[in-house]
């Protein structure tokens, strides 16, 4: 019996291993970022970087100047609150705002309600510049808040694709021009903007107050080609 655990477990890292890297190339820059009992922890330097952490969430950013597609490969338990959050603004806060700081100022967060059972949502928002109904997608029931989340999400220049792989596998993807820009102009920064922000158990702006729980480990990709959702 111990033989066929030991045997079951080597398995299951191999495929972990095998699944995420049929979602990266040769070129790729690749790191994790890991949130335990221990606190946070990362290999990530260069374009990937953690700028701000406590013992239970992180803030990440990604420089996408030489870069076309950033993946992540997220695994989530038991999670509640402000669970992930990837935005276009360093004041992004959830629920497609950001102060009012920045034009290009997209997101998609993924909340799970605490004063509810119900499973978490993902919702994406589009910037300032938009015409359409804010959320632009909305995708119910995305992971659930209990157990064992796996997810994976692709942003590129205008698109996403976001999928959960474990626990019924949904997809969702979205091409807008509103979404996700690079190198387009932020008015009142007056340059053009090549940086993503990533809130870990956390929204991206640390003023809000806005925190949760749930994400244990995010493996990065980042690649210079353009994501297949983008194409």
């Amino acid at each position: 019996m111990r033989k066929l655990i030991i045997f079951i477990s080597f398995f299951m890292f191999l495929y972990n291993i095998s699944v995420f890297a049929e979602t990266i190339d040769d070129e790729s820059t690749q790191c994790h970022v890991r949130i335990d009992k221990k606190g946070v922890n990362s290999n990530c330097d260069g374009p990937i970087s953690v700028v701000d952490s406590t013992f239970e969430d992180a803030l990440v950013r990604v420089d996408m100047s030489e870069a076309q597609c950033l993946k992540m490969d997220v695994r989530i338990l038991n999670p509640i609150g402000w669970v992930l959050n990837v935005g276009n603004s360093p004041s992004n806060n959830g629920a497609g705002g950001d102060g009012a700081d920045f034009t290009n100022d997209s997101e998609l967060d993924i909340r799970v309600l605490e004063d509810t059972p119900l499973p978490g949502a993902l919702r994406a928002y589009t910037n300032d510049n938009a015409e359409e109904t804010r959320p632009i997608l909305t995708v119910e029931n995305f992971v659930h808040r209990r157990g064992y989340n796996r997810i994976n999400i692709e942003i590129g220049d205008q698109c996403l694709r976001a999928a959960r792989t474990r626990r019924g596998k949904t997809n969702a993807q979205l091409q807008s021009d509103f979404i996700y820009r690079l190198d387009g102009p932020d008015e009142e920064a007056s340059e053009n903007d090549s940086l993503y922000w990533i809130g870990l158990n956390r929204v991206i702006s640390d003023g809000s107050g806005r925190l949760g729980g749930g994400v244990r480990n995010v493996n990065f990709s980042l690649s210079p080609n353009a994501c297949g959702t983008c194409e």
